[in-house]
Parts: C-alpha cells; structure tokens; sequence
C-alpha cells in the first residue's frame, strides 16, 4: 500500500469516528432532555448514546 493510499484510509478513518462522535453527542442530548442528569448512571446514557450513534452510521450505509 502507497503512503498516500495509507492516509487517505486514516483521513477517511479520522472522518467516521468523528462523525460517530458527532451522533453520540446528539443522542446523548436527546437522552439527557428526556431523563434528566439523575434518572440513569452515566456510562449508561454513554453506552446508549454511542449505540445509537453506531446505528446512525449503518443506517448511513443503506442506499434507498
């Protein structure tokens, strides 16, 4: 593999698991208006937020 075919998988990578982050910290809003900061242990609301946020990015995947 070329280094430049070598950085283009790691932008492409870096891009993803940003996007990722992006859709875990929307969900997690979403989770924290709806629960509160008392109603659920916080690596809890994480986990959720980041299974939803990995959700978002198969359903990305599907071509209509």
């Amino acid at each position: 593999m070329t280094i430049e075919k070598l950085m283009e998988v790691y932008v492409e990578r870096g891009k993803k698991e940003r996007l990722r982050d992006e859709f875990a910290m929307a969900a997690l809003t979403g989770l924290l208006a709806k629960y509160g900061l008392g109603e659920a242990e916080p690596e809890s609301m994480a986990a959720d937020s980041y299974a939803y946020a990995d959700a978002m990015l198969r359903a990305r995947e599907v071509k209509p």
